[in-house]
């Protein structure tokens, strides 16, 4: 025992066998006792009018009266500790501001005890096997939080207390009530799994009124909730009854609903005309005239505290084509509902699939907002842009022309004009290169240019470009008459063969070309010397000039001659001829 004392340390100790307590604090704090096992005493740890003390990692069992009891003691601080077969296993009495965490507390008569005592806390504590789990009698303001309260008797009690918080707790698999509230008002019951009860998950009786029981999951009890004997005024709203024998009674007077949404109810059998989770028909509760007047549709998922996700094909500021489908994805497995919102106009309902048409939609700017919620009260508001573009790019080539001949060496230049980003590419005879610089392109041949721009909408412009490099004089042969020649003619033919393409001039004037290339022309030959210029022009514009020079002579004239005396001179010597024979016949 450790009477008036202070900054004590009990540790590592084995403690057992004694009459009254094995350890006992009066008027003493700020003690320690940690990794002690206390068995076999008539009371394991007794603290009376002891403040500030903390009891750690200890095993306190089979004790012929109570494990561990604080009376008239404040402020200490019970953890990570095993206490069972005990009598009553942690026993508050008349004590304030205690806290009880991580403990394990099974096989005692009572697993908690708490008389009149307020202000206290305890959380994270598994209770189970016991003949009464949680005993708390003419008590204020204590908090029970994240405990599990399986396999008792009775599972937890409330006895003439009020303004208590149980939350976030299990109580399921108990032989009687999974919570029992007897005469005691003004608690609060939020965020609870209360399950497999042989009898009732909550019994409100007699004269516990203004309790509020939210954001529960009750199910597969014989009643989910029973009310009765002048129990008024409770407020039941947003849990889920599941599967109970009896969903829910009530004889008193009582709020099944917070005047905007009730509870879900597995059995309940209304519609929902407008879709908005709320049944259109009131859920009725038996024993009496109670109805929930707004039953959900579906369970309220207070443990859910995931935000809805919202995926988006295109990407958030895509550049898209008209008539484009923009595809959201609203990720949630209770999604209660969804809207969505086209540059801040009418807000309207949005359902699977989630689809968005542009169709009909202008080149422009567009800002999407999507909002969902879901079944546990989570939301999210997104906003994504998206901008409409029907015009593709505008391609333009410097440097370089279709279907042009080069007798140089080419340097082009691609431009593009776009109002949004775009990617290019080119190919010079299916081969490819970098289209955002000037291209110098030498060797002779034909080619072909063939370039693409894809703007971020899609959009494509398409650009293809022939030409030729030719640096080649186009070739003059077979020139007749060969220079020098003389003739006293007056015209002269001059003929040759060039390039099929090749367009010919002889003395400035086009000669046509034919189709084997060969070509001629008559040519009118003047006194004396004659220089006939021939000219071969391709396409390309490279040139090829021959000149040859042809010398017209004069004809010399015979002496005495007489015209027609040759033809008289023979006429007369056919005459003579003639007569001649005649003489020799005679």
């Amino acid at each position: 025992m450790l009477y008036n004392s202070s900054n004590s340390t009990i540790n590592d100790c084995l403690i057992y066998n004694n009459y009254d307590a094995g350890i006992q604090l009066n008027s003493s704090f700020n003690t320690t006792i940690s990794d002690c096992s206390v068995y076999e005493n008539d009371y394991g740890i007794f603290f009376n009018s002891s403040l500030n003390n903390t009891i750690n990692l200890c095993s306190v069992y089979d004790n012929y009266r109570h494990g561990v009891v604080l009376h008239s003691s404040s402020n200490n601080k019970i953890s990570v500790c095993s206490v069972y077969e005990n009598d009553y296993g942690i026993y508050l009495y008349s004590s304030l501001n205690n806290s009880i965490n991580n403990c394990l507390v099974y096989r005692n008569y009572y697993g908690f005890h708490f008389e009149s005592s307020s202000n206290n806390t305890i959380s994270d504590c598994s209770v189970y096997s016991n003949n009464y789990g949680l005993w708390v009698s003419n008590s204020l303001n204590n908090i029970i939080s994240t405990c599990c309260v399986y396999n008792n008797y009775y599972g937890f009690r409330l006895k003439f207390s009020s303004n208590n918080i149980i939350s976030d707790s299990s109580f399921y698999d108990n032989d009687y009530d999974g919570m029992f509230l007897y005469n005691s008002s003004n608690n609060n019951i939020n965020a609870c799994f209360i399950y497999n009860n042989t009898y009732n998950g909550i019994r409100l009786c007699p004269y516990s009124n203004n309790n509020i029981i939210k954001n529960c999951r009750i199910y597969n009890n014989s009643y989910g909730i029973k009310i009765e004997f002048s129990s008024n005024n409770n407020s039941i709203h947003h849990n889920g009854f599941i599967n109970n024998t009896i969903q829910a009674y009530d004889e008193c007077i009582n709020f099944w609903d917070d005047g905007t949404e009730g509870n879900y109810w597995d059995d309940y059998s209304g519609s929902d005309t407008d879709n908005d989770g709320i049944g259109e028909t009131p859920y009725t509760i038996s024993g009496g005239a109670n109805a929930d007047n707004y039953p959900l549709m579906h369970e309220f998922t207070w443990w859910d505290t995931e935000k809805p996700i919202i995926l988006v094909s295109p990407d958030n500021n895509s550049v898209i084509k008209p008539n484009t489908v923009i595809d959201f994805d609203i990720k949630d497995d209770n999604l209660r509902n969804a809207t969505c919102s086209i540059n801040n106009g009418n807000v309207t309902s949005f359902s699977s699939p989630y689809d968005i048409s542009t169709e009909g939609w202008a080149d422009g700017t567009y800002s999407i907002m999507i909002y969902a919620e879901d079944w546990g009260r989570n939301k999210v508001s997104k906003t994504f842009i998206f901008i409409v573009d029907s015009i593709p790019p505008t391609i333009s080539v410097t440097g370089v022309a279709d279907n042009a001949y080069y007798n140089a060496d080419v340097n082009f230049l691609i431009e593009v004009i776009d109002a949004n980003p775009y990617t290019l590419s080119g190919e010079l005879n299916n081969v490819s290169f970098d289209p955002n610089a000037t291209i110098s392109v030498i060797a002779e041949k034909n080619y072909v240019l063939f370039v693409q721009a894809t703007d971020k909408a899609g959009n494509t412009a398409e650009k293809t470009i022939v030409f030729t490099i030719d640096k080649t004089k186009p070739i003059l042969s077979d020139i007749s008459p060969a220079t020098g020649t003389k003739t006293a003619d007056s015209m002269i033919t001059v003929s040759g063969k060039t390039e099929t393409d090749a367009v010919v001039k002889i003395n400035g004037i086009n000669v046509l070309v034919s189709s084997d290339g060969t070509f001629s022309k008559e040519i009118t030959l003047v006194k004396g010397d004659n220089t006939i210029t021939i000219t071969a022009t391709d396409q390309a514009g490279n040139t090829n000039t021959q000149t040859i020079t042809v010398t017209k002579t004069e004809e010399k004239e015979k002496k005495g001659f007489i015209p027609g005396f040759e033809s008289l001179t023979i006429l007369m010597i056919l005459v003579a001829a003639i007569l001649l024979r005649r003489k020799r016949l005679k």
